[in-house]
């Protein structure tokens, strides 16, 4: 068991027996008659905390449906921008092709069996960083000969910084 888990029981029996006590304590020090004539006055108490607790827990609700839908777009981008460098790599020379697409699929597979589960934990995966960082070697590497060239490893540089951009962004919501 986790830490947070044990500090998640402590709060709320904590919580629980301090109800509890305050509850067993009114009834000790205050008469019934006390309590019928204040019972209309916590009727209407409880029916403004039960509101403020719906309004809040659909704020709770909408801002995490909200991350949930930008870690989605932020995930999506990022498999656009690799699909694109995967198709833009082939109009480079052959020897440079096979390893960008090698590099590629190495990424997405390390993507998928190491990042994400390891984001579930709240944490990334360096093995990831690492291949993210290969692939812009492989760029730094490559000088461009032709204008067809230079211009396809302008536009591959491009969907590479987005896709890094899409990567930070999918680490923020982990």
């Amino acid at each position: 068991m986790s830490l947070a888990w044990l500090w998640s029981i402590l709060l709320v029996g904590a919580t629980v027996l301090l109800a509890a006590a305050g509850t067993l304590l009114t009834r000790r020090w205050v008469s019934v008659e006390i309590l019928k004539l204040n019972n209309e006055v916590a009727g209407f108490i409880y029916a403004v905390i039960g509101v403020v607790y719906a309004v809040l827990l659909g704020f709770a609700a909408i801002t995490v449906w909200e991350r949930y839908d930008r870690a989605q777009a932020s995930v999506e981008q990022e498999a656009n921008d690799l699909a694109d460098l995967y198709r833009d790599a082939e109009t480079f020379p052959g020897d440079v092709r096979t390893q960008l697409a090698r590099q590629i699929r190495d990424y997405v597979q390390l993507a998928v069996e190491k990042e994400w589960p390891a984001m579930a934990g709240g944490k990334s995966s360096p093995e990831v960083w690492d291949a993210y960082t290969q692939l812009w070697r492989t760029y730094y590497q490559f000088s461009p000969g032709t204008d067809q060239e230079k211009t396809w490893y302008s536009q591959s540089l491009t969907k590479l910084n987005d896709m890094g951009d899409q990567r930070r962004m999918r680490a923020r919501f982990r």
